[in-house]
């Protein structure tokens, strides 16, 4: 069996990726997907950080096929996290016309039975996390209903912060694997792709334990916009999300600090980085 992770950008996938990567008998790979690999190429991960030889040269799915077929003969478990933003998001990478569908699903389905788990966030934290483009709220919403449609088992980051070893062991339950181990250490595993590779890597990356965090404060008229998004009052409604921002802890002098720095990018052609 070949266990999935669907992950969108900025959800936490890479914190969770390490602690399901770090167990014992597994061989994970990060953020791949038939249309467009993140980072590395399945058989270039597997060379990296397990020393297996797999042709590079093969497609998509047959580099999975070749991987999970070395696994099966080595009692390893195979563990894919999905590139899930290149099937959801418009992007030069995809040609502006992402597939709205989980690609990844139709290309292994053929090598060996499948289990899926979803991984979310509140749409408003993701949106906050990716420079809040404007535009970005579709693709969200089509990912979330893609996962609820499907029916498929949902994890929520928010709840793997709060109680991260009681849901690791959840997780391993939904995957049909072994009980999870949870090890503090593991915040450290470097077998993964994600913001932990970026110059300007998240907030969480800086952290020695899994701990909730705070939403990151924006401009008032950002949380606006934010609350006022039907798409993401939507996705946030499938997936079980509160739609609220509360900013009780700023001054108005803060308020309007942020407002300005806003403005003042926006002048400068500082925002938005990326429209979706």
């Amino acid at each position: 069996m070949i266990r999935v992770l669907l992950c969108y950008a900025r959800s936490g996938g890479t914190l969770f990726s390490k602690f399901v990567a770090s167990q014992k008998n597994i061989i994970f790979l990060s953020e791949v997907n038939p249309n467009h690999n993140a980072v590395d190429s399945p058989a270039q991960q597997v060379k990296n950080w397990y020393g297996w030889e797999i042709d590079d040269s093969l497609n998509y799915q047959n580099q999975v096929h070749a991987i999970y077929q070395k696994g099966q003969n080595e009692n390893k478990e195979l563990v894919i996290r999905d590139f899930s933003f290149i099937d959801f998001t418009p992007h030069k990478l995809n040609s502006f016309k992402p597939a709205g569908k989980f690609t990844i699903l139709d290309a292994i389905q053929k090598i060996a039975p499948i289990k899926v788990l979803g991984f979310t966030r509140n749409a408003v934290d993701v949106w906050i996390s990716r420079g809040c483009p404007p535009k970005f709220s579709e693709g969200y919403l089509k990912f979330a209903g893609e996962l609820v449609k499907h029916k498929y088992p949902i994890v929520k980051y928010e709840d793997f912060c709060d109680k991260p070893e009681s849901l690791l062991i959840e997780c391993s339950k939904l995957w049909d694997l072994p009980e999870f181990n949870f090890n503090q250490e593991f915040i450290h595993y470097s077998k993964v792709t994600g913001d932990n590779l970026l110059k300007n890597p998240s907030r969480g990356t800086k952290l020695e334990i899994v701990k909730p965090l705070k939403r990151k404060l924006i401009a008032p008229s950002l949380a606006r916009f934010a609350l006022a998004d039907r798409n993401m009052q939507r996705a946030n409604n499938l997936l079980g999300y509160p739609h609220i921002f509360d900013d009780f802890d700023s001054t108005k002098w803060q308020k309007i600090k942020r407002e300005l720095i806003l403005q003042f990018k926006i002048i400068l052609r500082r925002y938005p980085k990326d429209i979706y």
